[in-house]
């Protein structure tokens, strides 16, 4: 993959439009801990995250829900428990209107200790990321419930690197679903994506309607994509723990 630049930062570039904000955060064994996130959850997000089970689900709820909050209200100028959301139909979350303030258009994802945001202003957003060496039955799955298009170039792959070109495709699709606000309900298949033959530039394919997508490259064994309605400057940021003038 394409090695992404990615600059360390806290400060908010203005959100323009044509252009695509893209943040990694280290959700887990960094400076960000639950106990210091809890306080900037709204009472519902604190009681979702009671329901949790699993201690390091529950964490990693906390702070990639605080996180939002706290990137949000830096592209807004108010502060994180100032935002309130609302939930389209498809589940898809929205910022509430700030007056005398444009609310970006956004979208989020976290697995296994990092979090992918996306934020744009003119623009509906997706974003997914995955660890390309997570356990899956990556080949059942692809057969299953990919093209047979997809299903024949990513088995045809060496086995080495067949997780990695399922990991690329179904971040793709997950970013497709997330733009269109359906997720897993809009259908895996609804969205089919193609590479060119070093599987870069992906471009999505179907008969509704279908985004741009760009991959981004979170780290080492990690495969991240943005899906955008149109082709747009996607920079991309991580998060740092202390702010700049610390």
């Amino acid at each position: 993959m394409t090695k992404w630049k990615w600059a360390s930062s806290r400060a908010f570039d203005a959100l323009t439009a044509g252009a695509v904000h893209v943040w990694l955060v280290e959700l887990s064994g960094g400076e960000l801990d639950r106990d210091g996130c809890w306080p900037l959850l709204s009472d519902r997000e604190q009681c979702r995250a009671e329901r949790y089970t699993h201690e390091d689900a529950r964490a990693e709820y906390v702070v990639s829900r605080a996180m939002l909050r706290v990137l949000l209200a830096g592209y807004v100028g108010v502060e994180p428990l100032d935002l309130s959301f609302r939930v389209a139909p498809g589940g898809k979350p929205f910022l509430n209107e700030i007056k005398g303030r444009p609310a970006p258009q956004f979208n989020m994802t976290h697995s296994h200790g990092v979090g992918l945001y996306a934020f744009a202003i003119d623009q509906e957003v997706g974003v997914d990321v995955e660890y390309v060496y997570r356990r899956t039955d990556h080949e059942g799955v692809a057969r299953r419930f990919f093209t047979e298009r997809e299903s024949t170039r990513i088995l045809g792959r060496d086995p080495s690197l067949r997780k990695d070109a399922f990991a690329r495709a179904w971040t793709c699709k997950e970013a497709c679903l997330k733009w269109t606000g359906m997720g897993l309900k809009g259908g895996l298949k609804a969205h089919e994506i193609l590479f060119d033959a070093e599987w870069q530039n992906p471009e999505a394919v179907g008969e509704g309607d279908q985004p741009t997508l760009a991959l981004v490259e979170p780290g080492e064994g990690w495969v991240g994509a943005a899906a955008m309605g149109v082709r747009a400057d996607v920079k991309g940021w991580v998060w740092e723990g202390k702010g700049n003038d610390e």
